[in-house]
């Protein structure tokens, strides 16, 4: 289904990727792996769940969750509704909690079976939610949906999207209360252009052009795996992550809810990584304690496809990367930005 106003939208661009390369994998979480199909038909069947519970084109979803499969399904889901996915820090609590839901507008929350208490606390403060979904956990609360039964039900039909639709990215407010920074679907793809460059073609504007490259792409064996090391409610996992799934790659997150430098190695290795996100030295030197330790016991990981490491948000000293480098020979791209605008400056 094309675009309402001629302008490509993610959810149309990933549902071309999945119809094209529908057996290749899209995510990958503590060791189950969803192929391009699995991962369209899960979110496909979320939004059919939206639909049913009011939801549709501007509608607010807050994605309140730790990293895992269920971030990008119910972005995707999202999408697919012609809604806006909000990000929501999972380390907000109360009053933190209730001014982003109500922020943001928000109609709909998905939230981690640990958060269930929090969101229970100020779910009656937020008038415009009329949908929880619950992440995990044994015990489902009456006023929530379980994700997995959802994702699992009749899909919604594919509809017509625009390139207007929005994607929020919300600030740390560090100079005030949290805002919004309103991204369209065009200009979302707009930053891409350096992602799609290595691959020698412009970014699509079309679902067919976008269906090309992912075929290209994949018969090439060079698709992009995207270790999310850094949060996906960050915007230095999940802008990338967003680029990642335009061209037919692949996310992969940790299981572990406190960053694991030993486990991320061990993602590097068993799903063949090529693409690290993180944050400076908070992650880049455990990274390198841990194959410090892996060294002096004669047990390093095989890195071989691990070829860039992208870092931003906080300094990623030159000490740490040349540390890096002695165990391994690939790309670190350092870049400076901000939610409103990616790439200002960037050191290789």
């Amino acid at each position: 289904v094309g675009g309402i106003d001629g302008l490509l939208n993610l959810a149309t661009a990933w549902e071309a990727v999945a119809d094209e390369v529908g057996d290749r994998p899209a995510v990958s979480v503590a060791g189950r792996r969803l192929s391009w199909s699995e991962f369209d038909d899960r979110a496909a069947s979320l939004a059919a769940m939206m639909v049913a519970h009011g939801l549709g084109p501007g509608s607010k979803v807050a994605l309140y969750l730790y990293n895992g499969h269920e971030y990008p399904e119910a972005q995707y889901a999202a999408f697919k509704v012609r809604g806006v996915p909000a990000n929501v820090n999972y380390r907000y609590t109360g009053d933190e909690l209730a001014y982003i839901l109500n922020n943001s507008d928000a109609e709909a929350v998905f939230f981690d079976h640990t958060l269930v208490d929090r969101v229970a606390s100020v779910r009656e403060r937020c008038p415009a939610l009329r949908l929880a979904v619950q992440v995990g956990g044994d015990q489902l609360p009456d006023w929530a949906v379980g994700h997995e039964a959802a994702a699992s039900a009749d899909p919604m039909p594919r509809i017509g999207r625009s390139g207007s639709d929005l994607w929020f990215l919300y600030t740390g407010g560090t100079t005030g209360m949290p805002k919004a920074v309103m991204w369209d679907h065009t200009n979302l793809l707009g930053t891409m252009e350096a992602t799609f460059r290595p691959f020698g073609v412009p970014v699509p504007s079309t679902a067919a052009e976008v269906a090309a490259t992912a075929r290209r792409i994949a018969d090439a064996g060079s698709e992009i795996r995207q270790l999310c090391a850094a949060p996906l409610m960050h915007g230095t996992s999940g802008l990338p992550g967003l680029a990642t799934l335009s061209h037919g790659g692949m996310l992969s997150t940790l299981k572990s809810r406190t960053f694991d430098a030993d486990e991320l190695w061990r993602i590097v290795e068993a799903d063949r990584i090529t693409m690290v996100t993180m944050v400076g030295d908070a992650f880049g030197r455990p990274m390198v304690e841990s194959l410090d330790r892996a060294a002096a016991e004669g047990r390093l990981p095989d890195l071989s496809s691990l070829r860039l490491l992208l870092s931003s948000g906080v300094m990623f000293s030159a000490a740490t990367k040349e540390a890096m480098l002695d165990h391994h020979a690939c790309t670190i791209v350092d870049s400076l930005g901000s939610s409103e605008g990616t790439g200002m400056a960037k050191q290789v």
